[in-house]
């Protein structure tokens, strides 16, 4: 947010494009800063977010939570100053809040419905899951003008192998992050046979469709370019195929 960063975002952010993961960036919305400079933070992480994933993320996510500052400002103030500064924003955006602070801080605004919702609820308790099975069926409060959620961010108390102690998990709608179409798919394919005419080799005759089955298999991931090219197809370890 300008003035905390995770020290190792850049190195998350590499090593989920090395693997074919897509990303997305949030930011964190301070009030004390005047629209112009906070749109200013927001566009320094999309650059940063673009020159280290080597592509757009899919959207960068405004953080709505901060109840630092901006205590002389009233509901309708803040939401002129947010609306303010996505005036100024050019990438993709969404919204990440939460059902007490947006009805609290926010008066329950409707403005900003038609961006996507990230938001973070506990209806079932902060509870300390391991994956998101315990959620199917469920959904969180909405607010806002909100009719759906994109992302839900379900618990704060969440256990992730490698991680030691908690973690937020989060679930989210199918296709918010994207994800190719087959025909991009059977165009990477094609791309990718034709810089790699080794693989009619090692494939065999069939060698398309094997290319196309470890894809769908998920043994191999395409990586895209920032103009929707091929750049690379890795492994599951992350290694160049």
């Amino acid at each position: 947010d300008g003035l905390h960063k995770d020290p190792k975002v850049e190195e998350y952010m590499a090593g989920a494009v090395r693997i074919g993961l897509y990303s997305d960036l949030y930011h964190f919305m301070r009030f004390s800063l005047i629209p112009a400079q906070m749109a200013g933070e927001c566009s320094r992480t999309w650059e940063r977010g673009i020159s280290v994933a080597g592509a757009e993320p899919t959207k960068l996510h405004l953080d709505m939570e901060d109840s630092d500052t901006g205590q002389d400002m009233s509901p309708e103030q803040r939401v002129e100053w947010l609306q303010d500064v996505i005036s100024r924003l050019e990438m993709p955006k969404g919204i990440y809040s939460g059902w007490g602070w947006w009805l609290g801080r926010m008066a329950n605004s409707t403005v900003f419905s038609h961006l996507p919702l990230w938001t973070a609820g506990y209806p079932l308790g902060n509870l300390p899951m391991v994956d998101a099975s315990g959620v199917a069926g469920h959904s969180p409060w909405l607010y806002g003008g909100w009719q759906g959620w994109d992302i839900w961010q379900f618990t704060s108390s969440g256990q992730v192998s490698g991680i030691a102690g908690r973690v937020d998990l989060n679930v989210a709608q199918e296709g918010v992050f994207n994800m190719p179409t087959e025909e991009q798919v059977k165009g990477w394919i094609a791309e990718a046979i034709t810089k790699h005419e080794t693989w009619k080799h090692s494939l065999g005759e069939d060698f398309r469709e094997a290319v196309k089955g470890k894809i769908a298999s998920k043994e191999w991931t395409p990586i895209m370019g920032p103009g929707g090219e091929l750049k690379d197809i890795v492994d599951n370890n992350g290694n160049s195929v």
